[in-house]
Parts: C-alpha cells; structure tokens; sequence
C-alpha cells in the first residue's frame, strides 16, 4: 500500500472505530498478524490507569485479560517504546527478553500463550504529554529477510503517525481544523518541511530570512495545533491542505 492511496483511504474515515478496517489491510498487505492501537497520557504509563482508546484486533482473551488486569503497566514492549522517538522499532530491539525484570518477563510469559511474542511497535509522542503507540504482532509462519523487515519498519514509521492524527480528529469535538487555512508562504515553508529541508535550506530556497521561514513554519504548527513539523505535515496532509504530490514535486 503505497503511501498516496493510504492517505486516501484514510481520508475517508469519519470515525475511529472505522480505522480498524483500515489497519486489517494494512496489516495483511505487510504480512503480519494483529494490530494494536492505544492512547494514555504519558504520566500514566508506569500507573495502573485507565487507557483513553483501544482498538485492535487481538485475540479476545488477550485483549480481556490485557486490559482488565491492567497489563500495561507492566508490558516491557509499551514501556521500552515509550523511551524511543517515533520510529518502529523490532521488539528484540527494543529490550532484551532475557534480562528484564520478573514482573515484566511474567507477562512475556502471559503472552506467549497467545503467540504474541515477536512484533513492531511505532511509538508516538504528542502534545500536552499525550501518548500513543502501534503494536504489530509478526506472523510465526513466515521467515522475513532483513530487507523486508527494514522496509516494513520505514513504511510503519510513516503511517503510524498519519493514524494516530486522523484517529484524533475523529475523536476530537473541541476544535473543528478543517477550517485550517494555509497562506501561500505557509503552504511553501511547510512543503519544502516535507521534502526534508531545514528552515535555513528552505529560507535560501525561497529567498526570504531565515527568521521568516522560521515564523512560517511556526504559524504553521499553531494553525494546525502541531508540536513539531512532522506533525503539522502529517495533519496537512490528512486534512488535504498538502497532498504527496505536494512533496514528491521537485
């Protein structure tokens, strides 16, 4: 699934619980096995707190006992992944199974009768401590090659953060951001974010003061109420004020 039809796809999404469609596909088309999104505020990760969204489709039993036990708070894959940037990551990488601690190897035990025990994970850190992350759980019937896995993990990287938005607005009834409005040298600023260029590249490529861009961008992430630019681009592009298009244009 390339990006350019996953952003249309996603686009037609009008509530969260609709996502889960979407992430069935994703998760066949990438041959792997179940899916798992949730979001909490980043002070309840070591707490035994209730979760703000769930959706996944994991076995039944392991959903039940996940959450009613409050599993969470000592899942050694939600809290190794909290202290990673927003990038997939293996779960081997992530920790090493041999060497956590007894509470969380239980759990590793738990859920190794459910067969999850080898996956990728796609942390996402928001605004206002808010935090969210993607679990796949891989297929123990298929050998993947290291280039298979590198290629799944940069396609997760990407896609998990345009879910995690677009899951946010659907549930979001404060602010209506589809009233967003770019000017023509904000809609510049943030394309040439999205092609990768630093405020200074983008300043010298527009030829404006690197002050200038930089105010740009900034309004950018206000208007769209985005911590960073990687987040404003990513809600632009779901709210199709930017298109791949966009990015990909030389």
């Amino acid at each position: 699934m390339d990006i350019n039809s996953f952003v249309a796809n996603l686009k037609t999404i009008k509530h969260p619980e609709a996502m889960s469609s979407l992430l069935t596909d994703l998760t066949q088309e990438l041959h792997l096995k179940h899916f798992w999104y949730m979001k909490m505020r980043k002070e309840y990760i070591l707490k035994e707190s209730p979760i703000s969204f769930v959706i996944n489709d994991y076995p039944k039993e392991f959903t039940h006992g996940y959450l009613e036990n409050k599993r969470f708070a000592r899942c050694p894959v939600l809290h190794s992944a909290f202290n990673q940037k927003n990038r997939a990551a293996r779960w081997r990488e992530l920790f090493d199974a041999s060497k956590v601690s007894s509470k969380f190897q239980e759990q590793l035990e738990w859920g190794s009768q459910f067969k999850v025990t080898n996956g990728i994970s796609c942390p996402i850190h928001g605004p206002d401590s808010e935090f969210a992350i993607l679990h796949f759980v891989a297929n123990d019937e298929k050998s993947y090659s290291e280039s298979e896995l590198l290629e799944i993990k940069e396609t997760l990287s990407i896609f998990s953060t345009l879910i995690h938005e677009k899951i946010n607005m659907t549930l979001s009834t404060e602010k209506n951001d589809s009233n967003v409005h770019l000017t023509n040298r904000e809609f510049e600023c943030l394309c040439w974010a999205a092609k990768g260029k630093t405020v200074w590249e983008t300043a010298q490529i527009l030829q404006i003061a690197e002050s200038t861009a930089r105010e740009y961008i900034v309004n950018c992430m206000t208007k769209l109420n985005a911590a960073t630019k990687v987040e404003a681009v990513t809600k632009a592009m779901v709210l199709n004020l930017l298109k791949y298009t966009d990015i990909i244009a030389t």
